[in-house]
């Protein structure tokens, strides 16, 4: 660009800028000229008047609108004061109950863990006690049974009763077990400590087993006979009692053929002294005979005649092995068969004291009991030859066909059924 140029543009630029003075001094003049001719006007100043009283008046209302909004600000600041004052009173006591109903919390929580433990080192103590307890009464028994002691500890000569207060249960105290168990409404009277013991359920045989079928299977029974049962029952019997003779004097040995639940495969037992069923109760309580476990219970069973059914032997049972008395099988070789219609009485007892009344006793009549007894066994004798002359033959017919299952049972039995076994305590034990 040349110095002309230059020059001409700045040139340019100041004439504009006079121009444009000139253009506001006459603006100016112009709008002075009119403002003096609107003053002079009459209307004009009547107008000018008017808008200023109208703004006097917007600032006089703004004023008053302004004090008036200042007005409620302060009252409603004075109101929010008050609510939250009321508010922080009301937090104050939340925090308070708050904080009394925690402290009240801890105190309870801590009573009851205070509670807990002295409950808990309570109970450990009780525990400690009657583990010593249960200690020393081992090692009383203990005692007892080596015959070092002469009289059992207190707490095993006291019976426990089922439902106090209330009628004696009469098949509990005639059998000992009763089909309703501890649910009867009536009492059973158990004893401590007792000569008698019950074996529930030891003895097994499939013509017990097979009651527990439904009663359509109806042939069921084709499939075995009462002499294999027997047969098979010797073999237990022989087997039991050549174990329990260790252990003292035997004075009966009965086991159950019935098919109840409650009364089927149990086998009682009772010794002479108390001593040697106890310590029947601790070697076979626990231990396992054919695999199963053996449970052992002391039970009383005053006359075995009142247990035993009377009409067992005579076919004339009306609820057949289903009864609630005792059906037994025969002992081999009538074993402890007069046990079977004694009464066990103690040592300071008399046979007069089981009679009716405290008349004295009538001699002849005892006699002639005695001699209608005799005659009853007599003839009993005398049936039982002529009943096995008749069935001789049948008999052997009936063993010939049944040899080969009576041998293939035999061998079983011998092989897997009679093995005792016992847990590792009642092995250290025996």
């Amino acid at each position: 660009m040349g110095r002309h140029e230059q020059w001409r543009k700045v040139a340019k630029k100041a004439r504009r800028k006079r121009l444009r003075r000139e253009f506001a001094i006459r603006r100016d003049k112009l709008i002075k000229e009119e403002e003096e001719k609107k003053l002079n006007l009459p209307g004009y100043q009547q107008w000018l008047k008017e808008q200023q009283e109208l703004e006097e008046f917007a600032e006089e209302e703004e004023k008053r609108v302004r004090e008036e909004r200042e007005k409620k600000w302060i009252e409603d600041e004075k109101l929010a004061q008050e609510k939250w004052k009321t508010e922080q009173e009301i937090i104050k006591k939340a925090v308070l109950k708050r904080a009394r109903q925690e402290k009240l919390i801890r105190e309870e929580w801590e009573r009851e863990q205070k509670k807990m433990e002295e409950e808990k080192e309570k109970k450990w103590l009780e525990e400690e006690n009657s583990k010593k307890k249960r200690e020393m009464l081992i090692a009383q028994i203990d005692e007892y049974m080596k015959g070092e002691r002469e009289d059992l500890p207190e707490e095993l000569t006291v019976a426990s009763e089922t439902q106090p207060g209330k009628p004696v249960c009469p098949f509990f105290a005639k059998t000992g077990t009763c089909k309703y168990k501890n649910e009867c409404s009536r009492n059973h009277i158990r004893p401590g400590i007792s000569k008698t013991l019950l074996f529930p359920g030891f003895y097994s045989h499939f013509s017990l087993d097979g009651a527990k079928h439904t009663e359509y299977d109806t042939d069921v029974s084709l499939e075995y006979e009462y002499s294999e049962t027997y047969k098979h029952f010797v073999e237990f019997y022989n087997d039991i009692k050549y174990e329990l003779d260790k252990y003292g004097k035997l004075t009966q040995l009965k086991v159950c053929l019935n098919t109840a639940s409650h009364l089927r495969g149990n086998v009682y037992v009772s010794y002479s002294t108390e001593r040697e069923a106890l310590t029947v109760y601790r070697r076979f309580n626990g231990r396992y005979y054919a695999g199963r476990p053996i449970s052992v219970e002391f039970i009383d069973i005053p006359i075995w005649k009142s247990a035993i059914c009377g009409l067992q032997y005579a076919n004339k049972c009306p609820k057949g092995d289903s009864c609630n008395f005792l059906h037994v099988f025969k002992n081999p070789g009538r074993q402890f068969q007069n046990a079977d219609r004694m009464i066990e009485l103690t040592s300071k007892s008399s046979r007069d004291d089981w009679r009716w009344s405290d008349s004295p006793p009538d001699h002849n009549h005892q006699r002639s009991r005695k001699r209608r007894r005799s005659r009853e066994r007599s003839r009993t004798r005398r049936r039982r030859r002529r009943s096995h002359s008749r069935s001789g033959t049948r008999r052997k017919r009936d063993l010939k066909r049944n040899s080969h299952s009576e041998r293939r049972y035999e061998r079983k039995s011998r092989d897997d059924y009679y093995n005792w076994s016992t847990s590792s305590s009642s092995s250290e034990d025996s």
